[in-house]
């Protein structure tokens, strides 16, 4: 196996994809925040994930300009942030405590 850095970012890019699409895909009102933060997965260990792009609409109406860099970073197409940020553990808590 070829290990350049093209081939371990596309493995990882592609890890990280089969890992989300295992993942409760929910609106953000689903997480207690406004709805046109748009939609979001929300991670079994604690994380919350969404697609590169889409996280402005998510730090704007959701606050999530608030979480510390060192809580997010960006693996493949998705931006992740870690509920090591009170933010994040919040709207995980809201989400498993209203789960039907």
């Amino acid at each position: 196996m070829n290990d350049s850095i093209d081939s371990i970012r596309l493995d990882a890019q592609e890890r990280m994809k089969s890992l989300v699409e295992t993942l409760p895909y929910v609106g953000a009102e689903d997480i207690g925040l406004d709805p046109r933060a748009g939609k979001v997965y929300v991670g079994d260990s604690e994380i919350i994930v969404c697609k590169n792009g889409y996280q402005r609409s998510l730090e704007y109406y959701g606050g999530f300009e608030y979480v510390d860099e060192k809580y997010q970073y960006q693996l493949g197409d998705y931006v992740v942030y870690s509920d090591w940020d009170e933010r994040v553990h919040e709207a995980i808590y809201f989400f498993r405590r209203h789960q039907v």
